[in-house]
């Protein structure tokens, strides 16, 4: 009587066990689906968090072919700036001038360069935990990335940290996955 009591118990430890696991092995074939995704669009509000202060922008994120096209939306002093990045290049694009950019060195993360980092933390990083609708990963240059997905698998959401501290944050909406 005790043992099937005991047993009855334990049922419940096994099954989050495989939760667990199952939303792992989802984020991981999600990271796969969109590292191999022919084209993803989305749109992005951008919070740039400084020591202190904030400033948000607005962005049309495309990314096609290795290449990630970032049009600024918001606010109007800058919509219209596209920045591109393909292979660890950034250049700034406006009325037809263009700009090569090292974003990528910096020690303060360009508000630009969230989108591109967040995927790449997604696709290249490493995962630090999940759950259904979250993910956290260290990307490639050490930032932490947390991830949110709606119950439809489409990305609402991330914050990107450096050295524990909140230094960008993402609201995606109009995520497109091809």
């Amino acid at each position: 009587m005790k043992r099937t009591i005991l047993f009855a118990l334990m049922i419940p430890l096994l099954l989050t066990g495989c939760g667990a696991r199952r939303d792992a092995e989802n984020w991981k074939a999600f990271a796969e689906t969109v590292e191999t995704a022919e084209r993803i669009s989305f749109h992005a509000e951008i919070t740039a968090h400084w020591e202190d202060s904030s400033a948000s922008f607005g962005a049309g994120v495309a990314r096609a072919g290795g290449e990630t096209h970032i049009t600024l939306t918001a606010p109007e002093t800058v919509s219209g700036i596209t920045v591109r990045a393909k292979d660890g290049e950034t250049a700034v694009e406006f009325d037809g001038v263009i700009l090569s950019l090292d974003a990528g060195r910096s020690e303060t993360l360009s508000p630009c360069g969230a989108p591109q980092r967040m995927l790449a933390a997604l696709t290249q990083g490493t995962m630090e935990y999940c759950v259904s609708s979250s993910a956290a990963f260290t990307g490639p240059d050490g930032e932490s990335a947390t991830l949110w997905r709606d119950e439809t698998g489409a990305l609402t959401g991330a914050e990107i940290t450096r050295d524990g501290r909140k230094i960008l944050t993402l609201e995606i909406t109009d995520w497109v996955m091809e």
